[in-house]
């Protein structure tokens, strides 16, 4: 990882300008807020804290979203085109900096709201915390921080998404905060084992070998192999291929599609140029040279996370090319002394048969003013339809058809 502010490319986003008082919180400005707990509370621009937020990354506890390297790649991408404000929380006791924490107020249905910066392009939503000791902050003082923040900026609400209710195993205070349970789970399995056993706890001797006939007819008598991709150009013509084949094939299947929207190939392509290689990996499972599958992963503290990744469509199905490139990585990890490998969000069946019981996830909300009580109300009232509809297969059918029949009158245009 980085040691020095120099290796991560500027400029970041620089004028950020909160609604409090309509004025820029300029490159270099770090403000200090008042606080209700016994916590100092400063606001500041990234590029300000970039020394910092680099060496804290390195020792701290955090997913791979709240790294420096991803949260510039997305300001980069986003800051603008959005009625967004980004700006970074600095939470400190007695001068010790306790945590990091990547926020921003977003103009929303003529109300603003608190969210996470990156909100739903995250996985996870949470602090970069100092260690075990600054995890160990009750909820109370978890509460009373972001209200804190809130009221300072003139937010209408708050509403951050996809909060882990544990990191490293210790409970998230920040995920307790008027928290209701996220629409899924998130999966993984512990690589401390090594590979063949965790292979073989994970799935019965009937499993492996159908896998091991999968991946025979999907080799075809020829060499099947992973390769991490490394030259620039390469990973740029893999990348679109991968955003490609994804976005069809959650289209096929009626499900939602954020691989439609048109920043996210900006957003990925500036990740994987800006990224050490170390933290962001492109992966391909080729036969003769012909991808048959590519994965786009994060590393961060001895963990893979299967950020996301896509088969060729013109690869019978029944060889399962995303399953067996799946299967390989999980393997390499194992073999390169990873601790864990993080499946991520979704509550899809192979994720069950393979790390049984999911790690839950939630949704914080809480309203500062009228406007803010309505606006609340509407996510709320999403919320508690997602999970209406996940629960029922006739309204999953509903919902895909629907959204099947959105894109045949959107194609029609």
């Amino acid at each position: 990882m980085h040691s020095t502010s120099d290796s991560v490319r500027t400029p970041f986003y620089t004028a950020h300008r909160l609604i409090s008082d309509l004025t820029c919180l300029r490159e270099s400005e770090q403000r200090f807020i008042s606080s209700s707990t016994t916590y100092q509370l400063q606001i500041c621009t990234l590029s300000s804290i970039t020394p910092e937020w680099i060496a804290f990354q390195t020792r701290g506890i955090s997913t791979p979203f709240q790294q420096l390297e991803w949260i510039s790649a997305w300001l980069n991408t986003y800051s603008g085109k959005y009625k967004i404000y980004p700006f970074m929380l600095v939470v400190r006791s007695k001068q010790r900096i306790e945590l990091l924490l990547p926020l921003m107020l977003e103009d929303s249905m003529s109300a603003s709201r608190l969210l996470c910066l990156g909100h739903k392009s995250n996985d996870y939503n949470a602090p970069l915390f100092a260690d075990a000791e600054a995890l160990a902050m009750t909820d109370k003082d978890a509460k009373a921080i972001i209200n804190d923040v809130a009221k300072y900026i003139n937010a209408d609400c708050v509403y951050i998404i996809k909060q882990p209710t544990k990191l490293v195993g210790t409970k998230n205070p920040f995920a307790q905060v008027n928290s209701r349970p996220f629409t899924s789970k998130t999966y993984g399995l512990d690589l401390s084992d090594g590979w063949p056993l965790v292979y073989t706890q994970a799935r019965s001797g009937r499993t492996r070998q159908r896998e091991r006939n999968k991946l025979n007819r999907l080799r075809g008598g020829q060499a099947v192999q992973l390769r991490s991709i490394e030259d620039p150009t390469e990973r740029g013509q893999l990348l679109e291929q991968a955003i490609t084949w994804k976005s069809a094939q959650l289209d096929m299947a009626g499900t939602r599609n954020p691989f439609r929207e048109k920043h996210i190939r900006a957003h990925f392509r500036m990740l994987l140029e800006q990224a050490d290689k170390s933290y962001c990996r492109l992966y391909v499972l080729e036969k003769n040279g012909h991808p048959l599958a590519i994965c786009l992963g994060l590393i961060q503290s001895k963990v893979f996370n299967y950020y996301f990744s896509a088969y060729n469509p013109n690869v019978p199905s029944s060889t399962s090319p995303g399953r067996m490139m799946m299967l390989k990585l999980v393997q390499l990890a194992a073999r390169a002394k990873l601790k864990y490998f993080d499946f991520s969000l979704g509550d899809e069946p192979y994720k069950l048969e393979l790390c049984g019981e999911g790690l839950p996830m939630t949704v914080s909300g809480f309203a500062l003013t009228a406007k803010g009580y309505l606006r609340l109300k509407i996510s709320w009232l999403r919320l508690s339809l997602k999970h209406h509809v996940k629960k029922s297969e006739e309204a999953m059918k509903v919902v895909k058809s629907m959204n099947q029949l959105q894109l045949f009158f959107r194609s029609k245009k």
